[in-house]
This record gives C-alpha cells, sequence and structure tokens, in this order.
C-alpha cells in the first residue's frame, strides 16, 4: 500500500520538509533526520576543512580533488540518506562523474543515530564514496599510486583500493577531523 495515496497528509509524510524529503519507490520517504544531519554534517565539515588546510605529503594522487568534492557537497543535505534496508554501510549513486547522492545503510546506524562524536569509520565512508567520482582517474593511475604509498595492491578489485585510498587520507588527517567533528558537534 502506498502510504502518501492513503489519504495522509503529504507534509506531514515528508517529516515537514518536502524540498529535502524524496520517495522514489512511493512507499516510503526518505532522508537524514535531524541528529543524523548533524553527525554527518559535522563529519562533512571537518573533512572539508582537515583538507585544506593540510597539503597532501609527496604527491598529490586526487587528493585536493577529493578536498574540493567534499567541500562542494557538504552543506546538500538533500544529496544524503538514510535506508536501514541497505545492508552496505554506504552508496554513492553517480552520474557521469557528477554526484547523484549518497545513501547510509544500516552499519551506518550506530554512528549517524549516536551522539555527535567523530566515528572514524564513517569519515573514511564518506571520503571511500566520494572517490566514486574520480573512478576513470582511478583506474588509469591505480598502479602507480598503489607503488608509490599504499604498499597494496589491490589486483581487479576497485572497491578494495578506495577502501586503501581512504584509509590512507583519513589515516593521514586523523587527529584535524577528530578535533573538528568535537568543535561542530559542540556548537551545535
Amino acid at each position: 500500500m502506498d502510504p502518501a495515496s492513503d489519504g495522509m497528509n503529504w507534509y506531514a509524510y515528508s517529516a515537514s520538509r518536502p524540498l529535502v524529503m524524496v520517495d522514489p519507490a512511493g512507499m516510503r520517504a526518505e532522508g537524514l533526520n535531524d541528529k543524523q544531519w548533524k553527525v554527518l554534517r559535522c563529519h562533512l565539515a571537518a573533512l572539508s576543512k582537515c583538507f585544506q588546510q593540510n597539503p597532501p605529503r609527496g604527491r598529490d594522487w586526487g587528493y585536493e580533488e577529493l578536498g574540493r568534492d567534499i567541500t562542494r557537497f557538504k552543506d546538500a543535505r538533500g544529496k544524503y540518506r538514510y535506508d536501514g534496508e541497505l545492508e552496505h554501510y554506504a552508496e554513492t549513486m553517480t552520474l557521469f562523474g557528477a554526484f547523484i547522492k549518497m545513501t547510509f545503510g544500516k552499519p551506518s546506524a550506530s554512528a549517524l543515530n549516536g551522539c555527535c562524536q567523530y566515528d572514524q569509520e564513517l569519515a573514511k565512508t564518506i571520503v571511500h564514496e566520494f572517490t566514486h567520482l574520480h573512478d576513470e582517474y582511478w583506474e588509469k593511475y591505480w598502479i602507480p599510486i598503489n607503488a608509490e604509498y599504499l604498499n597494496y595492491f589491490p589486483g581487479e578489485d576497485m572497491e578494495m583500493f578506495h577502501e586503501a585510498i581512504a584509509q590512507r587520507f583519513v589515516g593521514f588527517l586523523s587527529d584535524c577531523i577528530g578535533r573538528e567533528v568535537r568543535k561542530c558537534c559542540k556548537r551545535q
């Protein structure tokens, strides 16, 4: 049964936020509640600031592009969703390299639904998902990048390569990200 066509108040159905919530399947509104958005927004803001303030050591290898993308979409609440039925921590939808949306799944529930605090797994996931905006870059350069500093040869598994990139960058920025998330959580 479609709850929106069941005589329900459509404004209430969208949690009083019709510009942020969407219902692509016609069965339930999706979006982040205020608490989830606060946690995610603090992580996005911290990543943005830390990428900008801490230049990479050695070659860039996409570091600046990731920082720019995170900064560009750090306030775009409508681009982020939570789906408790999704089995992955998160997934990103892109179209020709353009960022459409990022959906967080069941494994992210404790980070997004808990109190506002730094969660390194959430930070790594955000960076990992943003690497998908540049898949053609990573596919072209993954062997020289790997040879230079990752000490990891992912074979044909690009997901593991994205994970290694996220681990590298978040590891490099972890102290800064943690400090900035704590500041943001206290302010909001």
